[in-house]
């Protein structure tokens, strides 16, 4: 299945501001990510895309998705930092404001979280940086 072609020219990154297009883009892929069960992108989507990984504008966006949008974008996160180098963000992942607003809404399956960690190096994963939440 494909998702189309993207030409990243044509939207200027602006990592503090998640166009809807952006945020589109990266569900259709999600969508792609569940019928296909992997994920595969070409390396131009990747080094493109890597600037929105770490997005704070991402906790903004989360309230307006519905929960299985929020779901499907965490796992697509989730498998692209371990996959793809340029896609790791550490404590600033967007998979951390994404399940946090899932967890608020109480809409929350908790096999999600074993599964996050069933397929993440990364530590902050799903929860955030420990410091951050006590500040």
């Amino acid at each position: 299945m494909s998702v189309g072609t993207f030409d990243p020219n044509q939207v200027q990154p602006n990592p503090d501001n998640l166009s809807d297009e952006v945020v589109e883009r990266f569900l259709e892929i999600a969508e792609g990510l569940a019928s296909q069960g992997e994920l595969q992108l070409g390396a131009e989507q990747i080094d493109s895309w890597s600037v929105y990984i770490t997005s704070p504008s991402w906790s903004k966006v989360a309230p307006n998705l519905a929960s299985n949008q929020l779901e499907a974008l965490i796992r697509l996160f989730t498998l692209g930092e371990d996959q793809y180098a340029p896609w790791q963000a550490g404590s600033q992942s967007a998979v951390i404001p994404l399940f946090r607003a899932l967890r608020q809404r109480q809409d929350f399956d908790p096999a999600l979280t074993e599964w996050i960690k069933a397929h993440t190096r990364n530590r902050f994963l799903p929860y955030g940086d420990l410091m951050d939440r006590l500040s």
